[in-house]
């Protein structure tokens, strides 16, 4: 389970690294895919809690 925890901290940890690189050249655009991306992720996290509370 820590493993899968783990593996997602990474890939969120990559995720972000990977937008700010993206775009780094143009300010208002980071903001407009973080308004998009943050509840993707928030969602994912969620239900990845509900998954891991029911076992």
């Amino acid at each position: 389970m820590i493993k899968i925890l783990r593996f997602i901290f990474y890939l969120f940890v990559a995720f972000v690294l990977f937008f700010m690189l993206l775009f780094s050249f143009d300010s208002p655009a980071i903001m407009d895919n973080l308004k998009l991306a943050v509840p993707i992720v928030l969602l994912a996290v969620f239900l990845f809690w509900r998954l891991r509370k029911h076992q």
